[in-house]
């Protein structure tokens, strides 16, 4: 697994290809590095019961690899709520993303803090720019021509569960989703496109967070104007 210092930080979130064709990265921050996430896995989170979690495996076709995200509600306070992103990349340690959002999170002005952290190191703050350039990047949704295909049962790692099977054909090609009630956010049981496939496995509703102790700070006028690390 690879360690990085801090002074690598940069670098190695610009160097993370996943998901860089379907949207372009932010100037800094670690959705530079991470996957871009369906629009379907996003929203407000305001509605979702803290300790809600759902984990998928992504495969992405193209460079076939694998990419385990895990989406949890942590926290909920009069500020908005945190909900947090930990993938598990090739080659790479642990990336956590723990963002505040008031609102639809796939929007930027609903985003108001952002905390990340790699591997063991210490958790750091977003600070010195807009906190949405380093937040989880969401993919739009698709345009096109939209059908229901009707209930099925999808098997996937978590498990086989009774889903409503849609479809919309858009210009970068059909995407498929399975979408059930039963699951604590947002209903995704499997989604496939050109590129990838995203398939439910695991769930649950006792989510805790995974950024503890003290957080220090990493400025981002400081890596756009002079490339070095935060405080």
């Amino acid at each position: 697994m690879r360690r990085l210092p801090l002074v690598g930080l940069l670098a190695w979130l610009s160097a993370w290809p996943a998901g860089a064709a379907a949207a372009p990265p932010p100037p800094v921050g670690p959705s530079g590095a991470a996957p871009a996430l369906p629009s379907q896995l996003g929203g407000d989170f305001g509605s979702a019961k803290v300790g809600a979690w759902v984990e998928y495996l992504i495969a992405d076709l193209t460079r076939r690899t694998t990419v385990r995200v895990r989406l949890a509600v942590v926290e909920r306070s009069e500020a908005g709520t945190w909900f947090e992103l930990a993938f598990n990349m090739p080659g790479m340690e642990r990336l956590i993303i723990k963002t505040l959002t008031k609102g639809d999170a796939r929007k930027a002005d609903a985003v108001k803090r952002v905390i990340l952290r790699i591997g063991n190191m210490q958790p750091l703050e977003i600070v010195g720019g807009p906190p949405a350039e380093a937040a989880p990047r969401f993919l739009p949704a698709p345009a096109g021509t939209a059908r229901r295909l009707g209930q099925t049962t999808v098997r996937v790692p978590a498990g086989s569960f009774a889903a409503e099977h849609h479809r919309v054909e858009s210009k970068q090609g059909p995407v498929e989703s399975w979408l059930s009630p039963k699951l604590p956010l947002f209903g995704v049981v499997k989604l496939k496109s050109r590129e990838h496939i995203y398939e439910l496995a695991g769930m649950g509703q006792d989510a805790k967070t995974q950024i503890t102790g003290r957080v220090g700070k990493l400025d981002l006028a400081a890596l756009k104007g002079a490339g070095g690390a935060g405080k």
